[in-house]
């Protein structure tokens, strides 16, 4: 496996993971919550992909807010 298809796989199941852990995401408090998007963004995942997934109970201010300072494993923006 090349390091390429390496990166795509890890991202791909950070992606799941964080997929998986986004249905629970809207029944945690708001402080849970916060943190649960600052480990997707940090594992890979979109802005835009947290959003939706929060139902957008967020603004994009708050989002960009709590997200601000996030280390990201990979070079994915939004």
């Amino acid at each position: 496996m090349t390091d390429h298809q390496a990166r795509l796989q890890e991202t791909g199941e950070a992606y799941q993971r964080a997929k998986e852990e986004a249905k629970q995401i809207v029944r945690k408090p708001r402080d849970e919550l916060a943190e649960a998007a600052r480990q997707a963004y940090a594992d890979g995942v979109k802005k835009a992909d947290i959003l939706r997934w929060s139902g957008h109970a967020w603004s994009d201010t708050w989002l960009n807010t709590i997200l601000d300072g996030v280390e990201r494993k990979t070079d994915q923006t939004t």
